[in-house]
């Protein structure tokens, strides 16, 4: 403190010269008009080249934490593609996207009428599904009908407004199925009773299976495309055919919660009907 008391006291010219300075100055910007603007104006250039520069020094600094949340982002919209192509590849063949169904090669020829369902059954012997689109929607009968998870049923009566449906839980229906990982084909059929599985029959019996296989449509119809959804290997049921065996299958529509479907067209239809016929002559 001593030090500091001993420098001000040598100096102490120099510090009543600068006040006497400061004190001329500020005595000239309050009496006089012009020296007044003109200081304000020097005063507000320089004060905004200070916030200029104070803002770029900001923006600077900032870009670093900017920059992180960036990544952050990036990391999170890379997960997200991740988690979508997975899904993708996974529900491909389940149909559970209008989108995909449309832009699909495999789905190449087939159009695709969204309903919904005005009747369901479940618990009879011969259950039926009324839909809410007929004729003038372009439904007609033989037409695949899909849920957003899997296979339903083929059309059978239209009207102008409505459609019934033979679900994959009536005996009338047989759909043709193969297992996903061998390319195995057989008829499903259901079997009255619990409306959450059915039975893929006639496979043979050299043929290894897992549980969890997934069983999908196998295209050898007009009706319905190869690879849409029907379900997943549960088990196997004994048969009295030893060279065949029949699998459980855990349907992956739930029909209990049936709302929402799409009516499949296929576009070359008549075209591989009328041709299949003519070779059966």
């Amino acid at each position: 403190m001593r030090n500091l008391l001993d420098f001000l006291i040598r100096n102490i010219h120099w510090w009543l010269f600068l006040l006497l300075v400061a004190l001329s100055f500020v005595l000239i910007v309050r009496d006089n008009a012009y020296q007044r603007s003109v200081y304000l104006s020097s005063a507000n250039e320089v004060s905004g080249r200070l916030y200029e520069v104070s803002s770029s020094l900001t923006s600077y600094f900032g870009l670093h934490a900017a920059n992180e949340d960036l990544m952050e982002r990036v990391s999170e919209l890379e997960a997200r593609i991740q988690y979508l192509e997975a899904n993708v590849r996974e529900t491909y063949d389940s149909a559970t996207s209008v989108a995909i169904l449309r832009n699909t090669e495999n789905f190449s020829g087939y159009t695709f009428i969204p309903a919904q369902v005005s009747n369901n059954s479940v618990a009879k012997v011969n259950n039926y599904i009324t839909i809410n689109k007929g004729k003038l929607n372009g439904i007609k009968p033989d037409m695949g009908v899909i849920s957003p998870t899997g296979a339903v049923g083929v059309v059978s009566i239209v009207s102008n407004h409505f459609a019934v449906v033979i679900p994959l839980l009536n005996p009338k229906s047989s759909l043709s199925c193969k297992i996903k990982r061998t390319n195995h084909f057989g008829p499903l059929q259901w079997e009255p009773g619990d409306p959450r599985y059915a039975i893929l029959e006639k496979v043979p019996r050299h043929i290894p299976f897992n549980k969890g296989d997934t069983v999908v449509t196998s295209g050898f119809s007009s009706i319905f495309p190869e690879g849409i959804m029907v379900g997943i290997v549960a088990g196997s049921k004994k048969e009295k055919d030893d060279n065949l065996s029949s699998l459980k299958i855990e349907l992956s529509t739930d029909f209990h919660s049936l709302k929402d479907v799409l009516v499949i067209a296929n576009q070359n239809k008549d075209e591989q009907q009328d041709l299949e016929r003519r070779v059966s002559k």
